[in-house]
């Protein structure tokens, strides 16, 4: 079983310096939006990046935002994103049983409004977080389902990251 501030597999993004002035860009744009599907898009996505940074601490409330702002305006879609990126800032603030509760609400969300375009990603992370709580078998179930979702997509990159962590997972197990 990882150690408590081991993460398995955790996004390292290429370029923290582009990723940081992002988020300056987006905060100053929220600040002039009007709209608030606009506010809900780049709130989301400053939630977003921030755990992307490795700032889940400042994430989570801004998530948790975001996450109600998409439960008001009834966006089906962003509440869904929103539900798989504070689960994973819960994640990595430590609070891997509430984000395995996240995790799953996104997924029954998913099936409550025929939204599955992104149940490969919350596959994927729920996988991860339930490594990091030493729940390898379903861990291992959750990256198996995910590849066959992302084979069907095709995506390359995604492919190969679920692969490596069946792989990791596996290797964990024997």
């Amino acid at each position: 079983m990882p150690e408590e501030h081991t993460f398995f597999q955790r996004y390292q993004s290429p370029d923290p310096v582009a990723l940081a002035q992002k988020i300056e860009r987006d905060s100053a744009a929220l600040v002039l939006a009007k709209d608030e599907e606009a506010r809900l898009e780049l709130i989301s996505r400053i939630g977003s990046n921030y755990t992307n940074l490795w700032q889940e601490e400042r994430a989570v409330p801004i998530l948790e935002r975001a996450l109600a702002l998409a439960q008001q305006l009834g966006n089906n879609r962003i509440e869904i994103v929103n539900l798989i990126s504070l689960a994973t800032a819960q994640q990595y603030c430590g609070n891997r049983d509430q984000a395995e509760i996240l995790f799953q609400e996104a997924l029954q969300k998913m099936q409550e409004y025929n939204q599955p375009s992104y149940k490969d990603v919350a596959l994927h992370h729920l996988g991860r977080c339930l490594v990091e709580q030493g729940k390898l078998s379903e861990a291992l179930d959750c990256f198996e389902r995910a590849l066959i979702l992302r084979k069907e997509k095709g995506d390359r990159l995604f492919i190969a990251s679920t692969q490596r962590a069946i792989d990791a997972v596996r290797a964990m197990l024997s």
